[in-house]
């Protein structure tokens, strides 16, 4: 019986395409509430399971039974954490996405979780009235996020801020990358591949947890 690979916010299917290239596996399990990307990744990815339901309600239990979870990817929606969103106000709902995978996280026990997002999710703090952050809470909640992970059984945390273009894609925007891993096995970073006449543009987060209150 083969371990299992979710892709939890699947789009056109780019994600999986690099999983598959990476690992030699497909994903056997794709979410999205939009039927249409739902549809556009069943067409890049015909022999996976396509699940068009809400990431906070649908039971991922049902779907994999007994069988062993290899690795879970996870890209939230990233507009409302995004500086591209100028001074427009946020929504609230979008950026709880992230406490999506701590529920399923607890639910099917993967090996590996890896998560990708925009630099500015390590801002993430709650929202006023209004829907602008509360500077003074800066951070709050993608601090309580990175608990949540450990509480659950994560214990090897790492996050770092890349540049796609250094690792072979069409983009020079930096993004934000996070591995969680429960298996006792340490998290090992690929190297830059794709770079010319400079240094490849990475930096670790170097997020500071305190650990001493994570039971309140």
């Amino acid at each position: 019986m083969r371990d299992l690979i979710i892709d939890c916010f699947a789009g056109g299917g780019g994600a999986s395409v690099g999983i598959e290239m990476a690992l030699g596996k497909q994903v056997d399990i794709a979410i999205n509430h939009d039927p249409d990307a739902i549809l556009m990744h069943k067409t890049n990815h015909p022999d996976t399971l396509h699940l068009t339901e809400d990431i906070f309600r649908v039971d991922l239990k049902k779907y994999v039974k007994d069988r062993h979870v290899a690795l879970m990817w996870a890209s939230p929606d990233c507009t409302h954490f995004s500086k591209a969103k100028g001074r427009k106000p946020l929504k609230k709902e979008i950026r709880m996405l992230p406490m999506a995978v701590v529920q399923h996280t607890k639910a099917v026990k993967p090996d590996v979780i890896i998560m990708e997002n925009v630099e500015e999710i390590r801002q993430w703090g709650p929202l006023n009235k209004k829907g602008y952050p509360v500077l003074m809470k800066k951070g709050k909640l993608y601090r309580n996020f990175l608990k949540k992970m450990y509480l659950a059984g994560y214990t090897k945390i790492e996050s770092r801020e890349l540049v796609a273009a250094d690792y072979g894609a069409p983009t020079t925007r930096k993004r934000w990358y996070a591995i969680f891993r429960k298996d006792g096995r340490e998290i090992v970073w690929p190297e830059a591949t794709h770079f010319k006449d400079r240094e490849p543009q990475w930096k670790a987060c170097g997020d500071y947890i305190d650990w001493s209150d994570l039971g309140r």
